[in-house]
């Protein structure tokens, strides 16, 4: 498996997901329609990523299999007000075919040092609590903050 860098070709249809993604988890967590949620979403991306890819303080990562096909998604960034030094875990995915093998353990950890490598110390995320992945940021030491009755946040100082 190989890290690398998010590519201009890949970054629409991983952000397309990721969108996606985020407004069924959404829609969840706030009893409302996903399109809704979908909708505010992508009105908010032009302010979160004015230039794209290229959005200074966010970083995006593709995991590719040994022959290039894409494995998976890492995307962490800064937002306001967030406490110096602290990153928010936007969004990591692995392609089904690929889930319960490692791949998100290994896509993580390598997060982990490309944060560490950004200066970052904190990294901050939230996770539903019907998705196996919590287990996951607890076995690698992300603690709870706090929890609603659908999700957790939670912490991991690197």
């Amino acid at each position: 498996m190989n890290i690398i860098d998010m590519t201009k070709d890949k970054y629409e249809d991983w952000l397309d997901h990721s969108t996606k993604r985020q407004a069924m988890d959404r829609a969840y967590v706030n009893d409302s329609d996903k399109e809704l949620e979908e909708e505010r979403l992508r009105a908010m991306l032009p302010h979160l990523l004015p230039d794209g890819l290229e959005t200074a303080n966010h970083h995006f990562y593709l995991m590719e299999d040994d022959e290039g096909a894409d494995v998976g998604f890492l995307w962490f960034g800064t937002i306001p007000n967030l406490p110096e030094g602290s990153v928010l875990l936007f969004d990591i995915v692995i392609k089904q075919s690929h889930r319960g093998q490692g791949y998100g353990r290994q896509l993580l950890e390598a997060g982990h040092r490309k944060m560490t490598e950004h200066g970052y110390n904190n990294i901050l995320l939230s996770v539903l609590k019907n998705n196996p992945a919590h287990h996951l940021y607890r076995s690698l030491g992300y603690q709870v903050t706090s929890e609603t009755d659908k999700h957790y946040e939670m912490i991991l100082t690197l």
